[in-house]
């Protein structure tokens, strides 16, 4: 067995060691000491099936599924007491009190149930935290020992990729959550903006769009250019093309350009590299960015967002860069 193949066995080995030390020590709390998150919810009755008319089903509210009912409208009148001697019928809204977990499980069997007040989609599960927590532990620590053992060497057996996938699969196995509810979690708009946007940097970048597009502008300014005006140009370029390209490949495109420019204009072609190296990461407009990607679907952004908030901050990010190297280095 080689070197490699020892290094991703002992991987594994710890792996599965951590997994079975965090089922061992961190054992779940039980269900009557915790405290989710409870509420009050109403919800209509319908027509489908015969569960939604008879006598209100108490023992299946409480007894099964942990829902206490607290009040009944029907007919123009509300009743708060005496409501197992009620006939339900279509239309009748309930008001009832319990778990947001125990809210899914009734909605989900009992269609003839219609819910009318919202609630979360994701319920907490605070009796997981010590082994969310230790999952999370888990991946930081193989990320780290990952970027920092490995760094320097010709083969990296656990890239960061694996780290992160064995903290998600830790998750798993300790029940913090189920598969379903990670296949829930998942944004797919992200999942394809991000697949659509690498083949379209690695086609901008490759075959040579981005650098004609950086030669055109800095050819057409022509005798205009100036020390001041290149790392304007410089600055706002970086920001372009770091909404297209990663930052590495905006990066290694225009400091070479921005190089050779101010060597020819007399200037000191550090303040270029500079104005580049912090530019690339003024991508704030366009959720194209992965960062900026994460959070378009949890925070329900549209690109116009982005346009509106992140316009006035890359102009900002671009005003304060360009003078501070401006003044400080020519």
């Amino acid at each position: 067995m080689n070197s490699k193949n020892r290094w991703v066995v002992f991987i594994l080995c710890v792996a599965g060691a951590l997994i079975l030390f965090g089922k061992i020590s961190l054992k779940e709390t039980p269900k009557e000491n915790a405290s989710p998150d409870i509420s009050s919810r109403t919800f209509k009755t319908t027509k489908r099936g015969n569960a939604a008319s008879g006598a209100l089903p108490q023992y299946i509210f409480r007894e099964i599924y942990g829902i206490t009912s607290l009040a009944l409208h029907k007919t123009g009148t509300t009743c708060y007491q005496e409501m197992m001697d009620k006939v339900l019928e279509s239309g009748d809204t309930i008001l009832v009190h319990g778990t947001w977990e125990h809210f899914h499980d009734l909605q989900k069997k009992h269609q003839n149930f219609i819910f009318i007040t919202p609630f979360e989609d994701e319920f907490h599960k605070p009796e997981k935290a010590g082994m969310a927590i230790l999952g999370f532990s888990i991946a930081l620590v193989l990320m780290l020992f990952s970027s920092f053992y490995f760094q320097n060497r010709a083969y990296n057996p656990i890239p960061l990729s694996i780290c992160l996938m064995i903290g998600a699969l830790f998750m798993i196995v300790s029940k913090v959550m189920t598969i379903s509810e990670a296949y829930r979690a998942i944004d797919w708009r992200t999942v394809f903006l991000l697949g659509g946007l690498i083949p379209l940097g690695m086609a901008v970048d490759q075959t040579g769009t981005a650098q004609w597009i950086a030669g055109g502008i800095i050819a057409g300014l022509g005798r205009l250019m100036s020390p001041l005006l290149l790392l304007v140009v410089l600055a706002c370029l970086s920001c372009a093309f770091t909404m297209v390209i990663s930052n590495v490949g905006a990066c290694a495109l225009l400091v070479p350009l921005g190089v050779s420019i101010a060597t020819q204009i007399g200037m000191d072609p550090r303040a270029a590299i500079i104005v580049v190296g912090l530019g690339v990461s003024n991508s704030f407009i366009l959720p194209t960015d992965q960062v900026n990607a994460l959070y378009v679907g949890p925070g329900e952004y549209r690109s116009r967002d982005y346009v509106k908030i992140g316009g006035i901050l890359s102009l900002v990010y671009i005003v304060i860069l360009v003078l501070m190297t401006y003044f400080f280095y020519l």
